[in-house]
């Protein structure tokens, strides 16, 4: 994965690689020793895990986990002709991505269309999502 050389990751900020049913999505994460929870953040439709960055070590002094990920088609997850870009199929990847990157239900926020990103995943199943 790499990193832009106008950004330089955060301490404790790690890039990996989210594999889903869906697919696989590039992100950054930061884990605590002890989280209260997890953070998914949804970029929003020109942007990239990379806005977000910032916030996770603020998450993490909360005691919080976080990741921030690329949203199929955007920078470093690719996507296809092929693939669904709909709101649902949008909705469906942040649900996969969430229960992946944590084994209880998550905090979810979204910026400008990953808003209605994250709308839609909490409609597509409410039992992923914490808040």
């Amino acid at each position: 994965m790499s990193t832009p050389t106008t950004l330089a990751l955060p301490d404790g900020v790690v890039p990996i690689v989210v594999d889903t049913s869906r697919g696989s999505f590039a992100a950054h994460t930061v884990r605590v020793a002890e989280p209260r929870g997890h953070v998914l953040l949804v970029p929003g439709w020109t942007g990239s895990k990379e806005d977000m960055t910032q916030v996770l070590p603020l998450l993490a002094t909360a005691g919080l986990d976080a990741t921030a990920y690329d949203q199929r088609g955007q920078h470093e997850t690719p996507g296809t002709d092929h693939d669904d870009y709909s709101l649902h199929g949008f909705g469906a990847d942040a649900v996969a991505v969430g229960r992946a990157v944590s084994s209880t239900p998550a905090h979810l926020l979204g910026h400008s269309f990953g808003g209605l990103v994250a709308q839609w995943a909490v409609l597509a199943d409410p039992s992923a999502w914490r808040t």
